[in-house]
């Protein structure tokens, strides 16, 4: 199993119950991330910079169902080069329900 950091840890563990999402730490302790309820197209989508998550404003159907797009889309607003995001998206773990996706 792969070693994870406390601060990606507590991002999937305080994650809204019942979502699943991405998250990524670019740096030392700054975790960046998404979340939601993917099958419900007005569910609200939650990023995870800072002091925890929070709504972005946009929902499920702004990004097709698509986690991944909703992340990529978050990372893109701070991370410009290209060549820095693709990195950055390298070191991606997903999640379900406050649990690793490759744990139960």
């Amino acid at each position: 199993m792969r070693r994870i950091s406390a601060a990606i840890r507590k991002a999937i563990e305080s994650a809204p119950t019942g979502t699943a999402g991405w998250v990524v730490e670019p740096s030392r302790e700054d975790v960046w991330g998404v979340a939601a309820h993917w099958v419900e197209a007005s569910s609200p989508v939650f990023a995870y910079g800072g002091d925890g998550w929070f709504p972005t404003g946009r929902c499920v159907a702004d990004y097709r169902h698509r986690a991944w797009d909703a992340f990529v889309d978050w990372l893109a607003a701070e991370f410009r080069e290209a060549d820095v995001l693709e990195a950055i998206l390298q070191r991606a773990i997903g999640f379900h329900d406050q649990c690793l996706d490759d744990e139960e």
